[in-house]
């Protein structure tokens, strides 16, 4: 027995690490899920050396992406490194909408930790203007909006621009369209400046909005930077639409220019294992939802302003209607004196009898009397009797 008992304590930390190696691969499955597109990187060094994987995508988000060693299942620490000269064409944006946070100017100054939101219309569909200023004449042929995280895309967009000599009525480059993805095209043309007109039906959160301009060099290099093992295959994972949790390691100088090897680098992919997410899990993906945190798999919208019901707030009272208990009165408080699940204000037959019938607690208090009385009266004749 004694040998039995030091064999099994011998093996259980063999058994909880081979637990941990075994859930592992499932934690990095779910994380690498997250992201839309991969791009699977070729490495060939005989001693640990720091690479550089070329970034031209210009939506590229540093903040949404990991770099994976797939021999060793593991996450890697990487740097993101940034070149750009001064003839790197700059943007500025201006809007009539008073965003509810951030600021405009935060749309293009190629920071993706800064966000812009602008709210939504309570009871119709919501609209922002943008107007782009460039910084120079751009040769321009769309753009793509880089959103938050559990956003839901614009319903619609517009693009026009001012006319050729500058003075006359702006021209429609792009009519209403609705949106599938976060990429919007239109025929390329020459202009100082866009105006960009967005629908929506809930909160817009936006980090960045990036342009597409043809046919002219690259003014700027971009890199991801990571230390490369001889033996181990990677992969770049990018576009997340959802939070993630990537665990790596320590993380050596990357900094450091010297002796860095540049890869060729290549076209992102789509990522095989890609699942969109689906926040409030109703079936329905969060950019395609019409009410991201309230599951709402009917999507029903009675008043069309781009924002389902469940999470509508019809009475203004600051409480959304599927948390309300009188969605059609305003009550901040949410009195329920009955606990029925119906507030006060719009409980017009109370679950409690004696508030259904107001004239119960005196009949009570009339048998009551009655009884006592009765009580009384039996004492009173016995003790004559005696």
């Amino acid at each position: 027995m004694r040998y039995l008992l030091l064999l099994l304590i011998g093996c259980f930390p063999i058994g909880v690490l081979a637990q941990g190696n075994k859930d592992a691969p499932l934690d990095a499955e779910r994380t690498l899920s997250a992201f839309e597109r991969m791009l699977p990187v070729t490495v060939s060094v005989t001693i640990p050396t720091v690479v550089d994987i070329p970034v031209s995508d210009p939506v590229f988000r540093v903040h949404d992406a990991v770099v994976y060693e797939e021999t060793t299942k593991q996450f890697q620490p990487y740097s993101f490194i940034e070149k750009r000269t001064l003839s790197r064409i700059t943007a500025g944006v201006s809007t009539d909408s008073k965003p509810s946070a951030g600021t405009v100017n935060a749309l293009t100054d190629g920071d993706g930790d800064t966000t812009v939101e602008f709210s939504a219309e309570e009871d119709q569909e919501s609209v922002v203007d943008l107007k782009v200023v460039f910084s120079r004449p751009m040769n321009v042929s769309g753009f793509s909006l880089s959103l938050d995280q559990y956003v839901a895309l614009p319903r619609a967009v517009s693009v026009s621009a001012p006319g050729a000599d500058g003075l006359s009525d702006s021209k429609v480059v792009l009519a209403r369209s609705g949106l599938s993805g976060t990429m919007v095209r239109f025929p390329a043309l020459t202009t100082s400046s866009l105006s960009i007109r967005l629908w929506y039906g809930q909160p817009l959160r936006i980090r960045e909005v990036n342009f597409f301009e043809e046919n002219i060099p690259s003014f700027e290099e971009r890199s991801v930077r990571f230390l490369a093992r001889p033996g181990e295959r990677y992969a770049l994972y990018a576009y997340s639409d959802r939070g993630y949790i990537a665990p790596v390691g320590e993380s050596g100088n990357l900094k450091d220019d010297a002796g860095v090897k540049r890869l060729p680098g290549g076209t992102m992919i789509p990522n095989p294992t890609y699942r969109p997410a689906d926040s409030d899990g109703d079936g329905i993906i969060d950019r395609k939802d019409n009410c991201v945190r309230i599951a709402n798999s009917d999507q029903r919208d009675e008043n069309g302003n781009g924002q389902g019901d469940v999470c509508d707030d019809y009475d203004r009272d600051g409480i959304v209607n599927s948390q309300d208990n009188c969605p059609a009165h305003p009550n901040r408080i949410q009195t329920d004196t009955d606990r029925d699940g119906q507030g006060d204000v719009c409980d017009s037959e109370e679950s409690r009898i004696t508030e259904k019938y107001v004239w119960m607690p005196w009949v009570a208090l009339g048998l009551g009397i009655v009884v006592v009385g009765g009580l009384f009266a039996s004492v009173l004749r016995r003790s004559r009797s005696v």
